[in-house]
């Protein structure tokens, strides 16, 4: 017999509070015992997994330490031949001309 998975009213209040980043696990527990439509629980299911995608890429970055990471996209930028901007790609501040 499979066990079902729960959580501790302990990690549920912290995840309340904003102490604790509930992982995509918590969220689908949640939504699983609130009872949500599947789609849903589809729809928050695929924004947690891309905000811990996103969370992980951060720490990796922080781990990595800004210089390094700065140090690579130089090396990268330094071997560029040719570069392309796609339409909607431009940051906001550039004017559309340049």
């Amino acid at each position: 017999m499979a066990r079902r998975a729960s959580m501790s009213a302990g990690k549920l209040s912290k995840i309340e509070t904003g102490k604790v980043r509930p992982t995509v696990q918590d969220v689908d527990l949640v939504l699983t015992a609130t009872g949500v439509s599947r789609e849903v629980k589809a729809e928050f299911l695929a924004a947690a997994r891309a905000e811990a995608t996103e969370a992980t890429a951060w720490r990796l970055l922080r781990r990595m330490g800004p210089w390094k990471h700065q140090k690579t996209i130089r090396a990268i930028e330094a071997g560029t031949t040719t570069l392309r901007a796609l339409p909607g790609t431009a940051h906001p501040r550039t004017p559309p001309d340049a």
